[in-house]
């Protein structure tokens, strides 16, 4: 499960609104703006954000959640992000989910998060989409399904998320959820070494010794010829 938010501030993409200058469009998605001059930042993005502008208010959101500028406020944070996510702001989401399976500034609760992961895993967030996997293999927040499991951690694992490519590894190297299959496993967790995940270099190593040289030349093939999605949505 992935503790990370969403912790970059998110350039304004909008219009600015009537009546409010491209100052503040320009201020709330600008940290220098943040660091040097917080009480300006924060009222451009409450310009913004008054106005039902989403970015504005989950970037006032993860300022509170995270305590840049201003102090650390998980409540606060709590109430730019919910405007934000159901919206269809999908970093929002995210933290959301984070927000109630940790029990950050809430009272922990797991059905929330996963319905929040879940509202974000179907728009394509890999993040989401890997988290709402783990709950779903061990039955936190929603019932125990192992080929929803499955599913999610592969459409994760399609996007190129490291974390997902190594457990998805796991799967495939113990048989668990999945029919037991050492070229994949290899497959998957060559494709998160590639990318620095310290736990698939490990797994790698261990399956090497367990694995035919032209088992483990199949692997590097597959991984070879992988391509990662942009996107991937569950429900297209």
């Amino acid at each position: 499960m992935g503790a990370i938010r969403v912790t970059a501030l998110l350039a304004a993409v909008f219009a600015a609104p009537a009546g409010l200058g491209a100052s503040d469009q320009a201020d709330c998605s600008s940290g220098k703006v943040l660091e040097m001059d917080p009480v300006r930042y924060v009222a451009a993005c409450m310009n913004l954000a008054e106005q039902g502008y989403d970015e504005a208010q989950f970037n006032l959101g993860l300022i509170h959640d995270t305590g840049q500028g201003v102090p650390q406020d998980y409540s606060e944070a709590l109430q730019w992000y919910l405007p934000a996510a159901e919206a269809g702001f999908v970093p929002a989401q995210f933290n959301l989910g984070n927000m109630y399976y940790y029990g950050w500034g809430v009272s922990q609760d797991l059905a929330q998060a996963a319905y929040w992961h879940r509202v974000a895993a179907e728009n394509g967030h890999a993040w989401s989409q890997h988290n709402l996997a783990w709950m779903y293999l061990n039955g936190e927040g929603v019932p125990k399904n192992t080929q929803e499991a499955v599913r999610l951690y592969r459409a994760a694992a399609d996007q190129g998320f490291a974390l997902s490519q190594n457990d998805l590894g796991y799967l495939y190297a113990t048989g668990h959820a999945v029919e037991q299959n050492y070229v994949s496993a290899m497959m998957w967790y060559e494709l998160a070494a590639g990318q620095g995940d310290p736990r698939a270099l490990h797994n790698m190593a261990y399956m090497k010794e367990r694995m035919s040289t032209q088992q483990v030349s199949r692997a590097e093939q597959l991984a070879e010829a992988f391509q990662p999605v942009s996107r991937f949505t569950l429900y297209e």
